[in-house]
């Protein structure tokens, strides 16, 4: 029964990696849409800004009068931070596609190595199983007397012992059960043994 549960759990591990995966993807691009929606909406207010708006967006030079890569005019600063944006757009992409391959891979290790696990802790209780077929037989319990009655081998070696001590002197009944024991055994007594 164990090994029969763990061989059921192999459809369910595959089934929750692909539901995980499923999850990881849906969080990826939860997280890379709402960045473009907040790069979109730069845009536009950056779009909709009037030149006052544009100018301050000019730093200021440092303490040495060092500028660089400023813009000279609020046009060109309007185009820098555009392109900025959509850098930071395309580099959201990329982390998202980035992000999707690392989840992907170690998903794919863990749920290898479950299934793995898996099949060997149900291999090694089905071969447990098969080899303990003989407790499970209930002619290997039993034992055939001489008389051709059947009973238990502790029934039968007390009761023939018991017999045997009563009726016959000491060396015959040393003799009698040597001779019990050199008879042929049944195979499943073998398999006892």
């Amino acid at each position: 029964v164990i090994a029969i549960v763990f061989f059921l759990l192999l459809p369910l591990t595959l089934f929750d990696s692909v539901r995980i995966s499923r999850f990881n993807n849906e969080q990826i691009t939860a997280q890379v849409d709402q960045q473009k929606l907040q790069i979109d909406a730069t845009k536009k207010q950056l779009e909709k800004a009037n030149p006052e708006q544009l100018q301050s967006l000019i730093p200021k030079p440092d303490e040495k009068g060092n500028l660089p890569d400023a813009p000279k005019n609020p046009e060109q600063a309007k185009q820098q931070i555009l392109g900025n944006l959509q850098k930071a757009k395309d580099q959201a992409d990329a982390q998202a596609t980035q992000a999707r391959s690392n989840l992907r891979l170690n998903l794919f290790k863990n749920t290898a190595k479950l299934i793995f696990q898996v099949l060997i802790a149900g291999s090694i209780f089905a071969y447990v199983w098969k080899c303990t077929q003989w407790a499970r037989q209930t002619q290997s319990w039993k034992y055939i007397t001489p008389a051709g009655t059947v009973t238990t081998t502790s029934t039968s070696t007390s009761t023939s012992t018991s017999s045997d001590i009563s009726s016959d002197s000491p060396v015959e009944t040393v003799q009698h059960m040597i001779k019990k024991m050199q008879r042929p055994v049944r195979r499943s007594h073998r398999r006892n043994l």
